[in-house]
Order: structure tokens, then C-alpha cells, then sequence
């Protein structure tokens, strides 16, 4: 197979290190093992058929920086706090202007009128809470680490709260393979281990979109959107996968 010198066109070996004409340096290339087509040494997958293509470096463990997020808990207490005391001062203002519409006589009126006051404040907030929840619980919007972490933390809880989901999720490229038993492609993009076992979460990459493999490199941000599949069997017991099947990433 034969290339183009990069700087007076004059036709080369694809393994030429210099141009035969002018004497230019020509970038190393590599050449694709199944369909044969050339490209420069870097590129990790052939785009014509989808092999890979020879080591591109970056390989070995590394663990990216855990990012932990503050319970959502926290913000739930300091709401229903909140509820509790504008209660408290609606069934005061209640009950005291009750109490003056009576002439001071209905006091116990007044009780009543709040009570009913108190109770109308907590079913609007239950049902503004639920409707909430509702939204957020089917449109989830992720960091990698820190949905690693629900999985660490609780497995039942955190399948149960993601899985079959839609997922935006965002993270940094920790490595990127080829399934063993399909075609699909996946992009790790958090890692852990944790109590003797290994946690990684990966993107589901079709061969269609191979070209989203060889635009990324180990270490590179990566923002996606699909449907969080939740663990998939290895053949490992001590390997937890979770993975997303992807629609949309980087765009």
C-alpha cells in the first residue's frame, strides 16, 4: 500500500520514514490487520471495519479522583424544617385574626381554623414533593463517580434507583475496549475498588459510532446521555460492571 509525501506529493511506501524526493520526515503509520487501510500511528480503531488497532498507550491501572456529592437528605430536612415553621406562624395568624373576627369569643374556633390552615400547608407540600420527585426520579442527571459511589455503597438500592433510567451522566475517560462476547464498544469513565472488589462504570458505544472512540484519549472529559442497563455478569464475581447503553456523546 502506497501513501503521499506530506510535503511534495511524491508516492512513498507505507513504511517509508523519509521521502525518496525531497528528503521530508513522514509521520509513522500503521496499517489495519483485517481490511488493510493505512493511518497514522495513534488511532485506536480502524473506521473502515471497526478493528482495533495496536497498543495506543495510556495502559495500566489508574484511579480518577473520587468526587463525592453532599446527600440529598440534607437539602430534604432543611425543606420540611421550612414547611414546619411557616406552618407554625400560618396557624398562629390564623387562629389570631379568627379570634378577632369572634370578638375574642371564639377561641376554639380559631384553634379549629388553623388546624385545617396547618393541614391544607402540609398537602400542597406533600404534593409538590411527589410531583418532584416523580420528574427527577425518571430524567437522572449524574456525576460518574458519585453514581459509582451509590453502587459501592448499597447495590440493591442504587440498581433499584438508576437502572432501566434515563441518564445524563459526565466523567473522564479512563480506558476504552471492545466487548469480549459483542461487537459494541464501551469508554470506562470511573473506576474504583473497593472491598476486595473491582467497581467500573462504561459507556456502551455502537460499532456505527467507532469514530467517538478515536476522537477521545485517556484522561479527557466526556458528557453522555442513554439508558443505564445497571450491572451486567462478569466472569469475575469480583468485577462489578454498570453499564449505560449510549444515544448521545459530547454532543
Amino acid at each position: 500500500m502506497e501513501r503521499k509525501c506530506i510535503k511534495c506529493g511524491q508516492s512513498l511506501k507505507l513504511e517509508a520514514e523519509f521521502c525518496s524526493e525531497c528528503g521530508a520526515k513522514q509521520p509513522k503509520m500503521i496499517q489495519c490487520p483485517k481490511c488493510g487501510r493505512g493511518y497514522e500511528e495513534g488511532i485506536a480503531f480502524c473506521s473502515e471495519c471497526g478493528t482495533k488497532l495496536g497498543k495506543t498507550g495510556g495502559e495500566g491501572e489508574k484511579t480518577i479522583p473520587a468526587v463525592r456529592m453532599e446527600l440529598t437528605n440534607n437539602s430534604a430536612n432543611t425543606t420540611r424544617t421550612s414547611e414546619q415553621s411557616s406552618a407554625g406562624q400560618s396557624f398562629d395568624t390564623a387562629a389570631d385574626n379568627l379570634s378577632k373576627a369572634a370578638g375574642g369569643r371564639g377561641r376554639l374556633l380559631a384553634i379549629m381554623g388553623g388546624i385545617i390552615v396547618v393541614l391544607l400547608v402540609i398537602i400542597i407540600g406533600m404534593n409538590f414533593s411527589g410531583k418532584s420527585s416523580s420528574v427527577s426520579s425518571n430524567n437522572i442527571v449524574v456525576k460518574a463517580d458519585e453514581m459509582l459511589d451509590d453502587y459501592i455503597r448499597d447495590q440493591g438500592s442504587a440498581e433499584k434507583k438508576y437502572r432501566g433510567k434515563d441518564i445524563t451522566i459526565s466523567g473522564i475517560v479512563y480506558a476504552r475496549n471492545q466487548f469480549k462476547n459483542a461487537q459494541d464498544y464501551n469508554i470506562v469513565i470511573a473506576y474504583k475498588a473497593a472491598a476486595g472488589k473491582d467497581y467500573s462504570l462504561s459507556l456502551q458505544i455502537k460499532p456505527s459510532k467507532v469514530s467517538i472512540l478515536n476522537s477521545l484519549k485517556e484522561g479527557d472529559f466526556v458528557n453522555a446521555k442513554g439508558t443505564c442497563v445497571g450491572i451486567v455478569k462478569q466472569d469475575s464475581p469480583t468485577d462489578i460492571s454498570i453499564q449505560i447503553e449510549t444515544d448521545k456523546v459530547n454532543e
